[in-house]
C-alpha cells in the first residue's frame, strides 16, 4: 500500500510529532509513504511575519506548490489530511479537489480548527467527505460528531528519545526550577499565572522560571521572578526540558483552550517530571490528579499544589514514574502506532 501524507509543515509540532515518528514504523510494516510538507521554508517564514500580506502571499504560495500534490492524489491508495490545506477558509477548494482525486482519505486534527463560522462551514465539508477521521482528544472528536469514523489518538512522543536521566537526582530548595514550554503566542497563557509564581517565589526565593520557546518573554509581565529563556531548538528540546523539577500549563477555559491537546504535559511527563495544570481540554484525560500530577482549579490551587511538590523531593519522585509510566502506556508513538494502523484499514475497507 501507497500512501501520501500532506501536513501542515514540516517545523510545526503537528507534523514532527503526529506524522513524522510513524513513517519508519509504516515502512517496516511494509507501507510506502510520500510525505509533504504544506509549507517550503520560506513560504513558512512569511505566514511567521503575521503581516496580512505575508499570510496572504504564503497561502498562495502554499496553494501553488500544492495543487499538483492534490491532482496526484489518485496515485496513492490513502491520503492523509492534517488540518487544512493552504487556501482560504471558505470554501476549501483544495480539500475538494483532494476528495475528487483520492481513492481514500483520512482527516487528521488536533486543534480547535472549526472556530468561525466560515471554518466550520469548512470543517464539516471535511469531516462528511472523509472516510476516517483522527482527532487528537475527546472534545475534538465529540465536535466531529460522526463516532462511527473518528478515533482519538493523542499526539504521542518517542519514548526512547524523551526519556528522563538515568541519573536520579533530588534538588535541594535553591535549586528548584519550574519549566514550561510552548511558541510565542501561547505566552497569553503564561502571564496570568505572574502574580501567583511571584508567591511560589516568595517562598522558595532560589526558585527558577524556565522557559523555552522561539522568542523572549516580556519580563515586564513577570515581575519579581529568576526568569530563565533559552531559545527553543529542536535539536535538543529533550534536553532543555531534562533539568526541570515541575512542569506547568495553564490554559483559561475557552472552546479554543478545550480543543488542546496537552502536548507540553505530554513532553513533561514522558521526562518523569510531576505537572500542575489546568483542568481543561485534554489535561483531564492526561492528568490523573494526586498520582502523576495535580489539576489546578485555582490560582490558590496553583499555589498549594506547586509549593507542595516544591517542598517535597520524594513526592516529585514518586508522581514523576508514574508520570512517565502513563506516557509509555497511553501517549507514546509505541502505544498509538497500532490505532493509526487499524484507521488506516477501516479507511480501506
Amino acid at each position: 500500500m501507497h500512501a501520501a501524507f500532506f501536513t501542515v509543515g514540516l517545523r510545526e509540532p503537528a507534523a514532527r510529532f503526529r506524522v513524522m515518528p510513524y513513517i519508519p514504523l509504516l515502512e517496516n510494516a511494509g507501507w510506502r509513504c510520500t510525505v509533504w510538507h504544506k509549507w517550503p521554508s520560506y513560504g513558512s517564514r512569511l505566514y511567521a511575519g503575521g503581516r496580512c500580506l505575508h499570510a496572504r502571499l504564503a497561502q498562495l504560495l502554499g496553494m501553488c506548490v500544492t495543487l499538483p500534490r492534490v491532482l496526484a492524489a489518485g496515485n496513492f491508495d490513502l491520503v492523509f489530511l492534517q488540518r487544512r490545506l493552504p487556501g482560504l477558509a471558505w470554501p476549501p477548494f483544495l480539500e475538494r479537489l483532494l476528495r475528487r482525486a483520492s481513492r481514500r482519505v483520512v482527516f487528521d486534527f488536533d486543534d480547535a480548527i472549526y472556530i468561525g463560522s466560515r471554518a466550520e462551514s469548512s470543517f464539516r465539508e471535511i469531516i462528511n467527505f472523509s472516510d476516517q477521521i483522527v482527532a487528537g482528544n475527546a472534545h475534538l472528536a465529540k465536535t466531529a460528531d460522526s463516532p462511527s469514523k473518528t478515533t482519538v489518538i493523542p499526539t504521542p512522543v518517542d519514548t526512547d528519545w524523551f526519556k528522563h536521566s538515568s541519573q536520579e537526582t533530588f534538588s535541594q530548595p535553591d535549586s528548584l526550577t519550574i519549566g514550561w514550554t510552548a511558541v510565542a503566542a501561547n505566552y497569553r497563557y503564561l502571564y496570568p499565572l505572574a502574580s501567583t509564581l511571584r508567591k511560589v517565589a516568595d517562598r522558595f526565593p532560589n526558585a527558577i522560571l524556565k522557559i523555552i520557546c522561539d522568542k523572549p518573554p516580556d519580563l515586564k509581565l513577570l515581575p519579581g521572578l529568576n526568569v530563565q529563556f533559552v531559545p527553543w531548538q529542536a535539536e535538543n528540546e529533550v534536553e532543555q526540558l531534562q533539568d526541570i523539577d515541575v512542569g506547568i500549563m495553564y490554559l483559561p477555559d475557552t472552546p479554543w483552550t478545550r480543543g488542546k491537546c496537552g502536548f507540553k504535559l505530554i513532553q513533561y511527563m514522558s521526562l518523569a517530571k510531576p505537572v500542575v495544570a489546568s483542568p481543561v481540554g485534554a489535561n483531564l484525560d492526561i492528568v490523573n490528579h494526586g498520582v502523576n500530577g495535580y489539576l489546578a482549579l485555582t490560582m490558590d490551587h496553583w499555589y498549594e499544589y506547586l509549593t507542595c511538590l516544591l517542598d517535597d523531593a520524594h513526592l516529585r519522585t514518586t508522581l514523576g514514574h508514574e508520570a512517565r509510566q502513563t506516557i509509555e502506556a497511553e501517549f507514546s508513538v509505541r502505544a498509538c502506532f497500532p490505532k493509526l494502523v487499524t484507521v488506516f484499514h477501516r479507511a480501506l475497507a
